[in-house]
């Protein structure tokens, strides 16, 4: 949608666009069946633009949100939302559970516009009413899709978090330009194959865990793709994990670094892994993207934030 549309749209509907309505939806919900339910458009708008770009976010879902967390994750919507302004802007979003096949689609759909002048018979009958209800429509969805109520229940069956392998899934099925991905980013699961404790962030487990990724096949092809992660920094939820201690200091740095490295090997175009989401202009270059983890608080190496995550032990 051009710029002009959505001032449009923002007008038509009384809201401060797309990101206005979302964060009032999500202040709003208060209980799984606050919105109903609402199903695509009849217009095929994914269709009407194929070379939109694709812009795919993943919500970890494999611990029981608190306060703190939902604020986190609304705070960064209410950046990206404002920057799904281009015409036909193709939006997934996706759930990180304890198993790459355990992802969830909550949300496919595309930022609605009037077609070209070529795509009939929808370009005749669009109008900027028409584009104004069907955006409404688009953000009460999305509302839907994080709803906070549905955010403090964990999803995982078990208790484990197997973000890597849902990264390498989700990629090669819907090739984005942008993957945003709001998570903790402490992978955690202790199969025999893959065995991976991000809490403990032992530097050869950690350097094995990628060497089996890579053996496997799991390192996904991000060659084009755009990285920006956000929850790092945070132990997502209250503690849960089975034989972490309470108060068990988590190496952010080292974390962090993993990451940058897992993202720079799989081609990644840019790079950016933080607390806050900082917006689509903020990723750097790979090769810029480190080596320290970057926060308003000093961690430093073996430092930790009041242990509340879900990692912090029982």
């Amino acid at each position: 949608m051009t710029s002009g549309a959505w001032h449009w749209a923002g007008r038509l509907i009384g809201a401060r666009g797309i990101a206005g309505m979302l964060v009032g939806l999500l202040a709003l919900l208060s209980a799984p069946d606050a919105l109903a339910q609402a199903g695509k458009s009849a217009y095929p708008y994914c269709r009407m633009f194929p070379e939109a770009r694709t812009v795919v976010f993943l919500v970890d879902r494999t611990a029981t949100y608190e306060d703190e967390d939902i604020a986190r994750l609304v705070r960064g919507w209410e950046v990206f939302a404002t920057e799904l302004n281009r015409e036909g802007d193709h939006l997934v979003i996706r759930t990180v559970g304890d198993y790459a096949r355990t992802s969830d689609i909550l949300f496919d759909d595309c930022v609605p516009s009037c077609p070209p002048k070529g795509f009939l018979p929808w370009y005749d009958a669009c109008n900027q009413n028409l584009i104004a209800a069907d955006l409404q429509d688009f953000v009460t969805r999305i509302g839907q899709a994080l709803n906070p109520v549905m955010l403090k229940q964990a999803q995982a069956r078990k208790n484990e978090t197997a973000l890597a392998e849902t990264i390498s899934l989700v990629v090669s099925e819907h090739r984005p330009s942008l993957l945003v991905i709001f998570s903790d980013f402490l992978e955690y699961h202790l199969d025999k194959v893959g065995e991976a404790d991000f809490y403990r962030a032992n530097t050869t487990e950690m350097n094995s865990f990628y060497t089996d990724l890579r053996r496997r096949r799991l390192l996904p092809d991000l060659r084009n793709i755009s990285v920006i992660g956000y929850g790092l920094g945070k132990e997502l939820g209250p503690p849960s994990k089975p034989g972490i201690q309470q108060g068990m200091k988590l190496n952010w740095n080292q974390i962090y670094r993993w990451w940058v490295r897992y993202f720079s090997d799989a081609g990644a175009r840019s790079i950016s892994i933080e607390t806050e989401y900082r917006g689509m202009t903020a990723p750097v270059p790979p090769g810029e993207a480190g080596p320290e983890y970057r926060t308003s608080e000093p961690l430093g190496a073996g430092a930790t934030k009041k242990p509340t995550g879900k990692g912090a032990g029982q």
